[in-house]
């Protein structure tokens, strides 16, 4: 019957690929939508192959890959929080839940929590008190943090039009398919104006969101959508008893629930202040006379990362803290790594900078939000990181207090302020098993899956986990972790599978380096706050290198190929995330300031694929050799015999790999073994 739910709604998607046609059709040429909480306007616009969303913090984007999980966990179950999102789609539930309450066929609630659900979905009586966090009782039900003259949302339950009688005196029934006559609570006297009938009579005023259900059976109730009390009046109808009396009688009409603000408006729309404007190029906007700023305290993100690791380099000069004739490039390098995956590794000459970069980088990023953690050589589990139950300590409510050490709670501060950056120096990373104590969070960040106990700090000091809240936190993508590595004889070596996780820089110091006016560094400047959270919003965009590509992307894809090939032969091949991460890192590597296609291969050879790279002479030998001529020639002939100790004259196309390659081989021949960090 059209009077049991909204009319003209497609509830029949016969697959993802037709959900996601319907939003494109619906985003259009671009729509103002709200956030689903703090009603926030989001600016969507289609790309091709994904949705911008532009607001006033940044610029987003949510391409298939993320939404589709939330789509079919809703399809399986009829209603979905976060917790019911698997993957990092869960971590995006907040921008895909309000980008799905645009199909006609999903309707929503923010409260306890956001929620989704089928408007198909046939709920039972337990359903819609965990949903709503209403009562298990009664028609009218409602959920308030106080009285009942401060509700934030209302459920109600009638019979009207399913054929049955009820066994009450209630006699709801449809004025037309949208507007329904709903009796009042109270089963036998007069009704009186109080609880569920005072905060109907409240919804006329104050409109807060008013859900209907039909009871189907019983346990079984049929939602029939969105409500609001247009007029009260007063009826006779007989009590549960047949006695005549007094009942109120509301008026509700059906009305739809709210997402879109305008279709095609302006932006950025009226309701920000006129300081505001959205980020991205100052240039999309000069025709409204404005220019990306601050408002109060919230920043606009300038997404330059030329500027970026400009004013960087600068800072660093200024703290006394310079890598010669290489500085620039280094500094480029090193902001589009960590851009590109918030994981890099630097090794090479003890006293050549590692961790002065790091921590300098910190300094830039705020320095109150770094966080230095010497490693220790009898560190030998997650503990030493993640913290534990400490049962010599109190218990509270039958929550264990913990033992946090300071990286857990640098990681749970991270957490809970999302919008700026966070920088983790682990020094000396290797004195101890990386794999032992590490691989919680290197899983986890790599993952997406939660990682993190949940804990909060008390009044008395202690840390325990947060009531009601779920038992782990993923890895923050704030976080930037930097991890500094030397080679002597009290160090561990590290496996392929953290390398691969990683990009790794040697440090070493050129002898025209070496100038007597060197100063002992000092902490550096604090950056622009929009480029920091220009780097930031550049650095958590997963397509960013999709909308940005290298102009050399299609050579870059074919050496990258040739590559593959070349160590596939010594059984050193990489795999699909080397792949993705060298596209990416190119990608922001040009948008750092670096041109050249040979420079960004060098870097990814040097970062990605030979750290990879160790063992013995004899399973090595050929592969390096072939490396060598590759990074000299730019290409490679398996049978020309090519020796990188003893190169023809010229000058290597990759000249930071080859200069490795050339050391590496020396190593291997001297020792009959060798790997990255010891060459």
């Amino acid at each position: 019957m059209g009077q049991n739910r909204p009319n003209g709604v497609n509830l029949s998607f016969p697959d993802f690929d037709a959900v996601w046609r319907e939003l494109r059709d619906r985003i259009g040429r671009g729509l103002t939508i709200k956030t689903l909480r703090q009603e926030r306007p989001n600016w969507l616009e289609w790309t091709g192959e994904a949705i911008r969303v532009r607001t006033n913090k940044g610029v987003d984007t949510l391409g298939p890959y993320m939404v589709q999980p939330v789509w079919d966990s809703l399809r399986e179950k009829g209603i979905i929080t976060d917790q019911d999102v698997p993957g990092p789609a869960r971590f995006r539930f907040s921008s895909t839940a309000s980008l799905l309450s645009l199909l006609p066929c999903v309707d929503y609630t923010v409260y306890p929590k956001i929620t989704l659900f089928r408007i198909d979905h046939e709920f039972t009586n337990t359903q819609i008190m965990q949903t709503f966090k209403v009562g298990l009782m009664g028609g009218i039900r409602y959920a308030s943090p106080g009285t009942s003259d401060r509700p934030v949302l209302a459920v109600f339950i009638t019979g009207a039009g399913n054929g049955k009688g009820e066994g009450h005196p209630y006699q709801d029934r449809w004025e037309d398919e949208a507007t329904l006559l709903y009796t009042g609570e109270g089963l036998e006297g007069d009704q009186t104006l109080t609880k569920g009938n005072l905060v109907l009579q409240l919804n006329q005023e104050l409109g807060f969101p008013l859900y209907g259900f039909q009871k189907l059976a019983p346990d079984r109730y049929r939602y029939l959508g969105r409500f609001r009390v247009l007029e009260v009046h007063e009826e006779q109808q007989p009590d549960r008893r047949g006695l005549p009396r007094r009942v109120f009688v509301f008026r509700m009409h059906r009305v739809d629930k709210p997402v879109a603000v305008d279709e095609g408006g302006e932006w950025p729309p009226d309701s920000w202040e006129d300081d505001e404007t959205p980020p991205g190029d100052a240039d999309q906007h000069k025709h409204k006379g404005r220019t990306p700023t601050t408002s109060g305290s919230r920043i606009v993100p300038r997404l330059d990362l030329a500027a970026i690791a400009s004013d960087f380099a600068g800072a660093l000069r200024e703290s006394h803290v310079s890598f010669g004739r290489h500085h620039e490039a280094l500094v480029r390098a090193f902001v589009a790594a960590l851009a590109c995956k918030p994981f890099v590794i630097l090794t090479g000459l003890s006293g050549a900078g590692k961790t002065q970069i790091a921590l300098r980088f910190g300094d830039w990023l705020g320095a109150e939000r770094r966080q230095v953690v010497p490693v220790r050589p009898d560190w030998t589990g997650p503990e030493f990181l993640l913290g534990y139950p400490d049962a010599l300590l109190p218990a509270r409510d039958g929550r264990r207090a913990w033992h946090v050490p300071d990286v857990l709670a640098f990681l749970l501060k991270a957490a809970h302020d999302p919008d700026h950056p966070y920088l983790l120096v682990l020094d000396e990373m290797n004195l101890a098993h990386v794999e032992r104590y590490f691989a919680d969070i290197l899983s986890g960040m790599e993952s997406g899956e939660p990682c993190l106990p949940n804990l909060q700090q008390e009044k008395d000091g202690l840390w325990r986990p947060v009531p009601g809240g779920p038992e782990k936190l993923p890895f923050p993508r704030n976080v930037f972790l930097v991890g500094t590595v030397n080679v002597d004889e009290t160090t561990y070596m590290f496996s392929p599978k953290v390398l691969d996780r990683a990009s790794t820089f040697e440090f070493r110091v050129a002898t025209d380096d070496l100038v007597p006016e060197g100063v002992k560094p000092t902490p550096c400047r604090s950056g622009d706050p929009a480029l920091v959270a220009g780097f930031l919003a550049i650095a958590r965009d997963d397509r960013w290198h999709l909308e940005h590509p290298a102009p050399f992307r299609d050579d870059f894809v074919q050496h990258l190929r040739a590559l593959h090939a070349l160590l596939a032969e010594g059984g050193f091949e990489f795999g699909h995330r080397v792949f993705y991460e060298a596209l990416r890192f190119a990608a922001l590597l040009v948008a750092a300031g670096e041109e050249r296609m040979e420079t960004a291969l060098d870097r990814v050879v040097m970062q990605k694929m030979l750290p990879r790279l160790h063992g013995t002479r004899r399973r090595l030998e050929g592969t390096l050799a072939a490396l060598g001529q590759y990074c000299f020639h730019l290409r490679w002939n398996p049978e020309a015999r090519f020796d990188p100790e003893n190169p023809p004259s010229g000058t290597p196309r990759l000249p930071l790999s080859f200069d490795k390659v050339r050391r590496m081989m020396r190593n291997l021949r001297a020792n009959q073994f060798v790997s990255f960090a010891e060459a």
